[in-house]
C-alpha cells in the first residue's frame, strides 16, 4: 500500500460477538478498547518506579513507553483478522476461506513479526513483542521464521495477501491513532511487564456489559479520523471499567507491632522487621508475605504486609486489586500465634 493512501480498517471484520445478541464488536474497536485499558493501568496502576524501569530498559521516555504499550495492546488480537477465525461467524465478501485453522493468539505471533518488521521495528525487538502478544492467553510458542513468506503464511492459516493487506492496514490505523514510538531496543526484564498490562487490559476491554455499552459507538467506517473518536470514548469509559473490575486504592494506617497485635509479644524476627525494614525501604515500599486461606480470602500472616507498609508513618497508599479480601491476621489461617516465617 503507497504511504500516502490513507489506511483504513474494515468493519466487518469483528473481534467479540459473544454474549452481544447477535451482533458483532469489531476488531479494531477491540483492539483501541485495550489501549484505553492499558493506558489507565499504566497511570494509576503502575508504580512510578517500575514506569521508569521500563522506560529505561527500552530506551524510550515513559510517557514514549506508555503509547507503545497501548499500540502493542491494540495489536495483541490481530489474528482475528484471518479465514479459520472470521468463519466462525462469517467470512466478509471478497475474502477467500482456508482449510488451515489457526487459534487467532498463535495467529497474532505470526502476522505481526513481519509487520512490525515492515513498519520500521528492529527484527529482534518484532520478534519479542510478536511473542509476547502472541501469549496473551498464556501459550507462548516459537516462531517459525518462515512466516514472512507469503507461501509459508497460507500454511499457517494466515490467509492470501488480501487477508494481509487487512492485517496490515488496520494496524496502520491503530499506529495512526496511537502514535506510538518506534522501539529500537527490548531487554527481557520487560517481558513481563509487557505480558501482565496486555493480559490484563484485554479481560478489562472484554467484559460484556462494556462492550454492550460501547456497540452503539462504534463507527460506520475504520478510519483514521472515525477510530480516534471512538478512542476517546473509551478512553472516558476506563475509569469506570477498571472500578468495576474491582481495582482501587488501598490505603492502610500506620502502627507498631504492639498497636497492631497487643495480645502477642513480637518475636525476634518481627523485632528486626520493625527496626530495620523501614529505613531500608524507604517511603511508599513494602514487602508483604501471603499464604492461601480459606473462602477465597488472601491472609497475611501475622499481619506483616499490611504491617510493613504502613511503617513508615502516616497513610501510606499502594494499589491493589481488592476484588478479594485483604485482611490483617495474628498468624496463619490455621493458627493463632504470629508465624516465624
Amino acid at each position: 500500500m503507497p504511504d500516502h493512501v490513507p489506511p483504513v480498517a474494515d468493519s466487518r471484520f469483528w473481534g467479540e460477538e459473544r454474549g452481544l445478541a447477535g451482533a458483532c464488536y469489531p476488531v479494531a474497536c477491540r483492539g483501541l478498547d485495550a489501549a484505553a485499558m492499558l493506558r489507565r493501568l499504566w497511570r494509576e496502576f503502575v508504580s512510578p518506579d517500575l514506569r521508569a524501569r521500563f522506560a529505561e530498559l527500552l530506551e524510550l521516555s515513559e510517557e514514549e513507553s506508555r503509547r507503545l504499550l497501548e499500540f502493542w495492546a491494540a495489536a495483541h488480537d490481530i489474528g482475528k483478522i484471518t479465514p479459520s477465525f472470521q468463519a466462525q461467524v462469517e467470512i466478509p465478501d471478497g475474502y477467500e476461506p482456508d482449510e488451515v485453522t489457526a487459534p487467532h493468539d498463535e495467529a497474532t505471533q505470526h502476522a505481526l513479526w513481519p509487520l512490525l518488521i515492515e513498519l520500521g521495528c528492529p527484527v529482534e525487538v518484532a520478534k519479542w513483542a510478536a511473542q509476547l502478544l502472541g501469549g496473551h492467553h498464556g501459550r507462548f510458542n516459537a516462531i517459525d521464521r518462515n512466516c514472512r513468506s507469503p507461501v509459508k503464511s497460507r500454511t499457517l492459516g494466515l490467509g492470501d495477501e488480501r487477508w494481509a493487506r487487512q492485517r496490515s492496514d488496520t494496524l496502520r490505523v491503530w499506529l495512526a491513532v496511537l502514535e506510538p514510538p518506534v522501539p529500537r531496543r527490548f531487554e527481557p526484564a520487560a517481558a513481563n511487564v509487557v505480558t501482565g498490562l496486555v493480559i490484563l487490559a484485554d479481560w478489562l476491554a472484554s467484559r460484556i456489559p462494556y462492550v454492550l455499552k460501547r456497540l452503539p459507538d462504534v463507527p460506520e467506517r475504520g478510519d483514521v479520523a472515525s477510530l480516534d473518536s471512538f478512542l476517546h470514548g473509551s478512553l472516558a469509559e476506563a475509569p469506570a471499567v477498571v472500578a468495576e473490575a474491582g481495582f482501587s486504592p488501598l490505603r492502610l494506617r500506620s502502627g507498631s507491632f504492639a498497636e497492631e497485635f497487643p495480645e502477642f509479644s513480637a518475636n525476634e524476627l518481627q523485632r528486626d522487621i520493625a527496626e530495620r525494614l523501614p529505613s531500608s525501604l524507604g517511603v511508599g515500599k513494602a514487602v508483604g508475605w501471603t499464604a492461601a486461606g480459606g473462602e477465597g480470602e488472601h491472609v497475611v500472616p501475622g499481619g506483616f504486609g499490611a504491617w510493613a507498609a504502613a511503617l513508615r508513618g502516616g497513610t501510606t497508599e499502594c494499589r491493589a486489586w481488592t476484588g478479594r479480601t485483604v485482611r490483617p491476621c495474628p498468624g496463619p489461617a490455621t493458627g493463632n500465634s504470629p508465624t516465624r516465617s
